[in-house]
């Protein structure tokens, strides 16, 4: 049975990746930051499949301390991963930080995925890595990465900007984590579509309506999970680690997410912040 780890399934994409997932055998661990709808949902794919195997374990990604008993809680219930999803991820509409210290859509869309998946890496061996990133990503620009001030910008603060930012370090940290582990743990990212979810957090009027409205015209998360699921259902073997896809099929990321010395110091500053080695 394959063991599969996902981040951020009570809604959207992760939702529906969870679903799928577990119709197909998976044994399924579920990483959520709210509690009750994560066991909402798990009750409801164990009743809808037969046979299925989902469990829930609290994980707020915009805090390291929380990652870090996600983790040991994990160690005590397997001895190894096969899959690792790092599907949860957030547009901060204001200037927030996290528990840390960092601008939250960073903690949440790349530190905490970071970290989680370093820490994993012993029970990874063999396994592979799928980390939703985005088109966004081609926004970003070599200066404005900012990797020498926790990925953070001095300047006024622009939510997309920010978005663009945590996107690109999400792709500089699959294509260096593919090149380190070579051979024993693949690493893949992908864009899932500007797709209807709930990653823009309703704080005002204002979100509320445009989470409604782009829920209604919207790309649905069905279509979404698409690429997640090509990835994580195909055998291993006929996926080569370190690419970027996009509906299905490998796809070109920006010269910024090629750059090789990017990739080697979004690691550092990475391993930096979160306080490994």
């Amino acid at each position: 049975m394959t063991t599969t780890v996902i981040t951020g399934t009570t809604n959207g994409i992760g939702l529906v990746t969870a679903r799928e997932l577990a119709k197909k055998g998976h044994r399924l661990i579920m990483l959520c930051r709210n509690k009750n709808a994560a066991q909402t949902l798990m009750r409801q794919i164990n009743q809808e499949t037969p046979n299925s195997n989902v469990t829930t374990i609290h994980c707020d990604l915009a805090s390291l301390e929380s990652v870090h008993t996600c983790v040991n809680k994990l160690k005590q219930e397997v001895d190894r991963i096969d899959l690792l999803i790092n599907n949860a991820g957030l547009i901060s509409p204001t200037e927030v930080l996290s528990e840390d210290g960092f601008e939250l859509s960073i903690a949440v869309n790349h530190i905490g995925p970071f970290f989680l998946t370093r820490s994993l890496e012993k029970l990874l061996t063999r396994g592979q890595v799928i980390n939703l990133a985005s088109k966004a990503h081609h926004f970003c620009s070599a200066k404005e990465l900012f990797v020498e001030n926790n990925f953070q910008s001095s300047g006024p603060y622009k939510a997309f900007k920010a978005y663009a930012r945590s996107k690109l370090a999400n792709i500089l940290f699959s294509f260096y984590f593919a090149k380190k582990h070579q051979g024993t743990i693949a690493s893949h990212c992908l864009h899932p579509g500007s797709i209807a979810t709930n990653i823009v957090p309703a704080h005002n009027e204002f979100f509320r309506g445009l989470n409604s409205v782009w829920k209604k015209i919207g790309p649905s998360p069905i279509k979404g999970a698409r690429t997640t699921l090509h990835l994580a259902l195909s055998p291993r073997e006929s996926i080569t680690s370190g690419l970027y896809w996009e509906n299905c099929k490998p796809t070109k990321v920006s010269k910024v997410a090629q750059d090789r010395w990017l990739q080697e110091n979004c690691w550092i500053e990475s391993n930096r912040m979160t306080g490994l080695a």
